[in-house]
């Protein structure tokens, strides 16, 4: 992949700074889609040093995929921007580490990780289609979405459903012409699993245990799954310490995954839902 525009949301901190960085590295153009102005903006002046060019070669634009028009917003917005989008990277993300239980914390979850995640899938996929761009789109998931996570279910239950959805489109490809992947990490070192570490005593004490992947990386298998044209619906696993594997080849995915990993805690009754003291009858 060469000379190509990109955009990337959530690409203001974590895995997606560090695609974004590698992307303008290698030459080509990259849309950075973010909640987060202060570092989005922080973002673009250290790659640029600060000068404005005619033509840029990285942006940052605010954008909140939950909402309904964002997408569309997006890809106009870098069509201005660059003359055509490529790709699009789905790596925006949010981890709600507390009453998992209450509606607006789960509902919230869902919309970001796995509502926008389909929505931003769909309108590429309009607009490659419309624009005749044999586009790509990558979606991160995690290994919460393979196995049990007992600190976060609702997270684990939207990356879980980021790769199905990804890997039911594979059908599609041929009549697309549009390629859509998954890359599925191994734990990595951002601030959401910080967050995650802050749960409980006993989830810092675990994670601080754990193997990480730093989100450099992540950005090899992201660029890959953009680049190469034989990958459409698959999976791209990240294990730690290990080289990437396409699930379903290695049948030993999961434990590659898991290798070394410590066992989660096992949640206290301060972290699950309060139980009202009721008086049981004969």
């Amino acid at each position: 992949m060469t000379g190509k525009a990109v955009i990337v949301t959530g690409g203001a901190s974590g895995i997606g700074r560090a695609l974004v960085t590698c992307l303008v590295e290698q030459g080509h153009q990259v849309l950075v889609a973010d909640i987060d102005d202060k570092q989005g903006h922080a973002l673009v002046q250290e790659l640029t040093g600060g000068i404005n060019p005619v033509y840029p070669c990285v942006a940052y634009t605010h954008c909140d995929v939950t909402d309904p028009t964002a997408f569309a917003e997006l890809f106009e917005h870098g069509t201005k921007l660059f003359g055509a989008v490529h790709a699009l990277v789905n790596n925006a993300g949010i981890a709600q580490t507390h009453e998992f239980w209450l509606a607006p914390q789960w509902i919230k979850t869902i919309q970001v990780n796995l509502t926008a995640t389909i929505a931003g899938t769909t309108a590429a996929i309009q607009h490659f289609t419309s624009q005749g761009i044999a586009g790509s789109v990558v979606n991160i998931s995690s290994i919460a979405g393979l196995i049990p996570f007992e600190g976060e279910p609702v997270y684990a239950a939207t990356k879980a459903g980021v790769l199905n959805f990804t890997r039911s489109l594979k059908m599609y490809a041929p009549l697309m012409g549009v390629r859509v992947n998954a890359v599925c990490p191994a734990f990595v070192d951002t601030p959401m699993l910080t967050k995650l570490s802050q749960l409980s005593p006993a989830h810092e004490a675990s994670l601080a245990q754990t193997n990480k992947l730093s989100p450099t990386d992540v950005v090899d298998s992201i660029i890959r799954c953009m680049d190469d044209t034989t990958l459409a619906g698959d999976i791209l696993v990240v294990p730690y310490n290990r080289a990437p594997t396409t699930l379903g080849v290695d049948s030993n995915v999961i434990g590659l995954l898991t290798d070394s990993l410590p066992p989660m805690p096992t949640p206290t009754a301060a972290e699950a839902p309060p139980r009202a003291k009721v008086e049981l009858k004969s």
